[in-house]
């Protein structure tokens, strides 16, 4: 493996799952079981968990990677659980060998639970973790499987964001250059309850937002697009992108078991994240006329818990039993992949509501009669740029290729002609008047 070059982006199937929630699962009929079923899932991603005493089976994982599903095998440890470099060599040596994909040793280090009262008082806490992490990572690169930098609780009881970043300084000026051009990271997909798009845009959509001290009117990164705001931290050191995965899609937040036979499955919402996985553009179940921001192609995987589980606690969350029958996840899967799969003359629909796919999320379209006008213009928009990022030109046929368009013209009267052309492909297209756009602000302040 060739580890002196930046990972690129590549654009390949991104849904994923995590596999049984203990060590037991790896046998020849778990082969023969689940391999069909997560082909059928179109599933290219598996999370499956090891033991640090023996090794997931070679024949599991050369199953496994031979259908070119990418396993992300998870230690699932925490940095209060010591030192244990000396029993995993041996097994990230073989994992690598087998063909494993990504590793991951740790979980949640900016929780004190994970690290214990003594080792958390320590002024040093983040050159110890990082110091681990690389001790891992070069073990990992060694082994030609790719390491992974440990998910973060949102919020936590050291900030994740001010905890990733004080790490990603520290990777910086001590991680190798192997180590950092072939690392990547992962966030709880966690909703907590909240919308999908809750936090969109990071930071930079957000600059209000504090830590411990909510205003009641900035959004955060407690919620499912918390990757944005750790990947914001990442790249405000390095200055670059960086893989991410996406884990445990479908949990509200880290519930105990207590509470899981009182968890319902917001079925709608993971569909939504399934499409948006898969590039589709999507609008919001809980405002249908709203289009969701876009998962970015530096998001590598998104993988949703659980694909099953013998444990009767897990019943909320599973996809499959244990013996491979389908529940509840499943078959609402299984039936909107019928209804996709008719012709288009079995229902009609509303071409608005109809899925498409679009290269861009949104774009400003200037019309030619404001192009003289049009920096001024851009820098009263500034608000709406910074929040969402839109491509900005005088191209109709770029225009096309957007989810959202708004379109800036000198002509009060819409021009329904030219609006019914985008309405018939499934754009949403907004057209204002110059004069409109802090209605535009307005409207945006309140979303």
């Amino acid at each position: 493996m060739d580890h002196s070059g930046l990972q690129e982006f590549r654009l390949t199937n991104r849904t994923g799952f995590h596999y049984f929630p203990d060590t037991l699962h790896f046998g020849d009929t778990d082969i023969q079981r689940w391999i069909p079923i997560l082909k059928r899932l179109q599933a290219n991603w598996l999370v499956v968990l090891s033991s640090t005493r023996r090794a997931i089976p070679e024949a599991f994982i050369q199953a496994i990677s031979s259908e070119g599903i990418n396993l992300v095998i998870d230690f699932a440890l925490t940095p209060g659980d010591g030192t244990v470099f000396t029993e995993i060599e041996p097994l990230i040596h073989a994992y690598g060998k087998w063909g494993g994909k990504y590793i991951l040793l740790d979980h949640a280090p900016n929780q004190k639970v994970s690290w214990g009262t003594r080792e958390w008082g320590n002024p040093y806490l983040i050159e110890i973790f990082c110091e681990r992490f690389m001790k891992f990572a070069e073990i990992s690169l060694d082994s030609g499987i790719l390491p992974v930098f440990p998910p973060l609780h949102p919020g936590g009881d050291y900030w994740d964001v001010a905890f990733l970043k004080n790490c990603s300084s520290y990777l910086s000026g001590h991680a190798s250059s192997r180590v950092i051009n072939n690392l990547s990271f992962c966030a709880y997909g966690w909703d907590f309850g909240k919308p999908l798009d809750w936090g969109a845009g990071g930071p930079s959509s957000w600059p209000q937002a504090k830590a411990y001290r909510p205003d009641g009117n900035s959004e955060n990164q407690l919620g499912f697009r918390a990757y944005e705001w750790h990947a914001a931290a990442v790249e405000s050191v390095f200055s670059r992108k960086f893989p991410y995965h996406l884990l445990q899609i479908g949990m509200p937040k880290n519930i105990n078991n207590s509470v899981h036979d009182r968890f319902t499955p917001d079925l709608p919402k993971q569909d939504a994240v399934m499409r948006l996985l898969n590039r589709e553009n999507v609008y919001d179940p809980q405002e249908p006329d709203k289009l969701l921001s876009h998962i970015p192609d530096d998001v590598l995987s998104g993988n949703f818990y659980l694909l099953a589980s013998s444990n009767p606690l897990d019943l909320s969350f599973q996809w499959f039993s244990a013996e491979g029958e389908a529940l509840s996840p499943a078959q609402a899967f299984s039936v909107r992949r019928k209804m996709v799969s008719q012709p288009p003359h079995a229902h009609p629909s509303d071409p608005a509501r109809e899925k498409h796919k679009f290269q861009f999320n949104r774009y400003i379209l200037i019309s030619e009669e404001l192009r003289v006008e049009a920096p001024d213009i851009l820098e009263l928009m500034q608000p709406y740029l910074d929040r969402y990022k839109p491509m900005v030109g005088y191209s109709i046929h770029e225009a096309a290729q957007s989810a959202i368009v708004v379109y800036l013209t000198p002509e009060r009267e819409s021009d329904e002609e030219f609006l019914r052309k985008f309405l018939a492909t499934g754009n949403l297209v907004k057209q204002i008047h110059p004069d409109e756009i802090p209605n535009l602000l307005e409207e945006i302040t309140h979303a």
